[in-house]
């Protein structure tokens, strides 16, 4: 039996659920509206990508666990933090050599929308100068168990959250890292072809600088930062106005929850600059488009470190860094939407059968 127009109204959701439903699908979606790849380690790397594998959104990963410096694997339960699931776990172990470099994951993006190279937009042209545009983020979040006791007992000598992304030839495109320094401080270096950087500007605190002749910019935070393990939300945001000027910002606290990109609460290091995009992109684009990898530095063996979700944001820059439990994995997000639209549906039809 068809429902008469009268009954019609009887099939919107009630007021008190939709809101429900809205400030649910918005508080998840919201936060995951940027993200092109995360890596949660929620799996054995079984390459296939998802909610289950290492890598969630934007491609795939593995784990580089036998090597003789160093010993990576997937742990948990129990999770990093409540809700959070697995994560990687990195060891130099008490066997191994004394000290040294060495990569303990790679990722492959879906395609290059997935990857660093969408952090950069449509070059801006400027007069007679054309631009590099890039905007977008990038976080991570990790716990540094045992302090490196040498040579200044400092944790952050662990630390990479990226490194060889480098998309360099010749001169030209770009190079970015994001790791940890020996005295205690997070790093975001950001490597060009020789003169393409100029108008270099320190913004606020913190110890970086920048040299024309090389195009390296070092974005440095605060000595000292890592001076105890402990547990940590990293990241950092790239923004360029309409005239071409980039801006780049290095946050950081010490605990999982969230970082606000719009304020200075967290905010180690900022610093604009422009980046000819003649010299950059002269033989190939301004950032890598294909794997990239995640390696660590120890002077000594027994030093470790966990890390969670990494989210990589492209096309604009967010405005907050979703807290290590706040953000639902994205097997559970589709779960619980899935549980809410079964609840409404459910409600329809007992509404519908007391109707007639």
């Amino acid at each position: 039996m068809k429902t008469s127009p009268t009954h019609r109204h009887n099939r919107r959701i009630p007021s008190g659920l939709a809101a429900i439903v809205t400030s649910f699908l918005l508080s998840a979606a919201g936060a995951n509206a940027a993200i092109v790849f995360e890596a949660d380690y929620n799996g054995t790397g079984g390459g296939t990508g998802g909610a289950s594998d290492i890598v969630a959104i934007g491609g795939t990963g593995a784990i580089f666990g036998n090597g003789p410096n160093f010993v990576s694997s997937i742990q948990g339960p129990p999770p990093l933090t409540t809700g959070s699931g697995n994560y990687l776990n990195t060891l130099w172990p008490s066997t191994g050599a004394g000290g040294g470099s060495g990569f303990f994951a790679e990722y492959t993006p879906t395609s290059a929308a997935s990857s660093f190279a969408s952090l950069a937009g449509t070059d801006i042209v400027n007069g007679p100068n054309t631009f590099v545009n890039l905007n977008g983020g990038f976080d991570e979040f990790t716990r540094l168990d045992v302090k490196d006791t040498v040579p200044d007992g400092r944790s952050a000598d662990w630390l990479a959250g990226i490194t060889n992304l480098d998309n360099r030839v010749g001169t030209s495109g770009m190079r970015l890292i994001f790791s940890g320094l020996g005295f205690g401080a997070v790093r975001l270096q950001l490597d060009t072809g020789t003169g393409a950087m100029t108008n270099y500007t320190k913004l606020t605190f913190g110890n970086g600088s920048a040299s024309g002749t090389t195009g390296s910019a070092f974005m440095d935070g605060n000595s000292d930062f890592f001076s105890n393990p402990g547990s940590y939300h990293l990241g950092f945001t790239f923004s360029t106005d309409a005239n071409g000027l980039i801006t780049a910002k290095v946050f950081a606290r010490q605990d999982f929850l969230a970082i606000d990109t719009t304020s200075n609460a967290d905010l180690q290091y900022a610093a604009s600059f422009n980046l000819n995009a003649s010299i950059v992109e002269a033989t190939t684009t301004a950032f890598k488009n294909g794997v990239w990898d995640q390696a660590g530095f120890a002077h000594g063996p027994g030093v470790n470190a966990d890390y969670d979700t990494m989210r990589l944001y492209s096309g604009t820059t967010p405005t907050s860094f979703g807290g290590l439990a706040v953000v639902p994995e994205p097997g559970a997000y589709a779960l619980a939407t899935a549980g809410l639209l079964g609840l409404i549906l459910l409600r329809r039809r007992r509404r519908h059968a007391m109707l007639g």
